[in-house]
């Protein structure tokens, strides 16, 4: 699914500057951290800072740091279960390599010192890849946001946008007759720009009915 959306990314020239890339990736270290990972995002977001998450909680951290890197996101916010019990974050600095732990409460501050408020990025928070089911639908965000149904095949079988903050609802209206229509997973990604959304999944669109 992420293949495919970079795909339309740079061919709409979405991806052509670093001005279209989050300032922080906030990642996952284990699965019972989730909610405070959440918490970090939404704090980061809250004071202007272009924050994304990695919500896909079974993958490696190397992996999750691959990704940074190859956006070009310069702060990466890790959490786990060790950060979680003191109430702090580890920092990350991509271009320097420097580490270090600071408290939660100090985080705004450091990244905003560092990178400013108000980018221009386009993608918030995305997943991959999950289950068609009302529990993984209903820990979608109700926010703006493309979405991206998959047959058995991992195929791609309807695509759509979602203007304003009805992510989550959108996705359980059609649940019923997805499933019943063989959708077994899907992909969601948020996207703050109601123009670039509806071009984004415009795109995704046109490719389906060219695959057709």
């Amino acid at each position: 699914g992420l293949d495919r959306l970079l795909a339309g990314l740079l061919e709409l020239g979405k991806l052509a500057t670093r001005g279209t890339v989050s300032d922080v990736l906030v990642t996952i270290l284990s699965p019972e951290v989730r909610d405070y990972a959440l918490a970090v995002a939404t704090q980061l977001r809250k004071a202007g800072v272009e924050t994304e998450i990695y919500l896909d909680e079974n993958a490696k951290l190397k992996k999750q740091m691959k990704y940074a890197s190859s956006l070009g996101v310069p702060l990466v916010v890790l959490t786990g279960p060790d950060e979680v019990a003191a109430e702090k974050v580890s920092l990350r600095d991509m271009v320097s390599g420097e580490q270090f732990e600071i408290p939660l409460k100090s985080l705004n501050k450091e990244v905003i010192a560092r990178v400013g408020t108000g980018s221009q990025g386009s993608l918030s928070a995305r997943s991959w890849d999950w289950v068609w089911d009302r529990q993984s639908v209903g820990r979608v965000p109700e926010s703006r946001g493309v979405y991206i149904l998959r047959d058995g095949s991992k195929d791609a079988v309807k695509v759509g946008y979602v203007a304003e903050g009805g992510l989550r609802g959108e996705l359980e209206s059609l649940f019923d007759a997805q499933r019943d229509a063989g959708v077994k997973s899907f992909d969601w990604y948020e996207v703050g720009n109601v123009a670039f959304g509806k071009d984004l999944a415009e795109f995704l669109n046109m490719r389906l009915v060219e695959r057709e």
